[in-house]
């Protein structure tokens, strides 16, 4: 997969699950383990978008 391919779906992801955190707290508040669960793979996925080469 080209590089540049995998860092935008990365932080696509990364955006979209922090719309999701954003959504779901106004629709219907959400625990604090779900929303750190969330973000946590937000971050994961910036980190795999920004250690390509």
């Amino acid at each position: 997969m080209k590089p540049n391919l995998l860092k935008t779906i990365c932080g696509g992801i990364a955006l979209g699950m922090g719309v999701a955190v954003i959504a779901t707290n106004i629709a219907n508040p959400l625990s604090f383990t779900s929303l750190t669960n969330l973000l946590g793979i937000a971050v994961a996925a910036l980190g795999l978008a920004f250690l390509q080469k």
